[in-house]
C-alpha cells in the first residue's frame, strides 16, 4: 500500500471523465492547478466526488484488491430501490455481478436504470482495469466505491483467469467524534492486540 497525493487521484479521475465525448472539459488535467482540477471534477461528478471536500484531512493510498475484496466493496449510495441499490440485493459489487450473471440484461436495465450492456462490454473487452476510487473510515467499516462502479462489477464478470489484482485509490476519512460502539470496541481490540492502525482489509 503506497501513500499518494490527493491531486494525483483527482487528476487521474478527471482524465477519465474528460475522455467521455459528452464531457465539456477540454483541458489537460496535468496542465491545470490542483484547485482547478478539483473544481472541474466536482462540476462533472458532483455527487460521487463530494466526499473529497466534505471530509477534511483525507489520507490517500494506492493499492490493489483481489477478487473477494472487490466483491465485498459497497456500491455508491443511491435512493432506496433505484439504480445500484435496485441492482444489488446486498449493496455490494459482488451482489450486482451475481444478479447480472443470472438475469436478462435488457430486463435488468429496464428495472434498475443501470446500463447492463455497457458493463458486459467492459467485461468482454477487459476495459475495466483502470483504478477504482474508494473511500472509508478507519475501523472495521465497509469500503465504498465513489468512481468505478461499472468497472468493478465488470471485473467480476470478465472471463479472464486468474483474476488480475484490481488497482484502487483509497481515501481514508478521520473518524467522527461519536462512532457506533461496535466500531470503537473493534479499534480498542486492535490496539490491545498490537495490530497496526492502517486501512482495514475490506474482506
Amino acid at each position: 500500500m503506497e501513500r499518494v497525493r490527493q491531486v494525483t487521484v483527482v487528476r487521474d479521475w478527471l482524465r477519465r471523465e474528460a475522455a467521455n465525448p459528452e464531457t465539456t472539459f477540454d483541458d489537460d488535467p496535468e496542465s491545470v492547478s490542483e484547485r482547478a482540477a478539483l473544481a472541474a471534477l466536482l462540476d462533472l461528478k458532483p455527487g460521487a466526488s463530494q466526499f473529497i471536500v466534505t471530509s477534511p484531512s483525507l489520507q490517500w493510498y494506492r493499492t490493489t484488491l483481489d477478487a473477494p475484496s472487490v466483491r465485498s466493496l459497497r456500491l455508491i449510495a443511491c435512493p432506496e430501490q433505484t439504480l445500484w441499490q435496485a441492482l444489488s440485493p446486498d449493496g455490494t459489487v459482488g451482489g450486482a455481478a451475481d444478479r447480472i450473471a443470472e438475469n436478462d440484461p435488457d430486463r435488468l436495465t429496464a428495472e434498475t436504470g443501470i446500463d447492463i450492456a455497457y458493463i458486459r462490454s467492459l467485461a468482454a473487452t477487459d476495459g475495466a482495469t483502470h483504478p477504482l476510487v474508494v473511500h472509508t473510515r478507519r475501523g472495521r467499516v465497509p469500503w465504498t466505491v465513489a468512481d468505478g462502479n461499472h468497472r468493478a462489477v465488470a471485473r467480476l464478470l470478465a472471463p479472464t483467469a486468474p483474476f488480475e489484482p484490481q488497482p484502487v485509490y483509497l481515501a481514508i476519512r478521520p473518524n467522527p467524534v461519536v462512532r457506533p460502539l461496535s466500531e470503537r470496541l473493534a479499534d480498542v481490540i486492535d490496539r490491545l492486540l498490537g495490530r497496526p492502525l492502517e486501512p482495514p482489509d475490506p474482506r
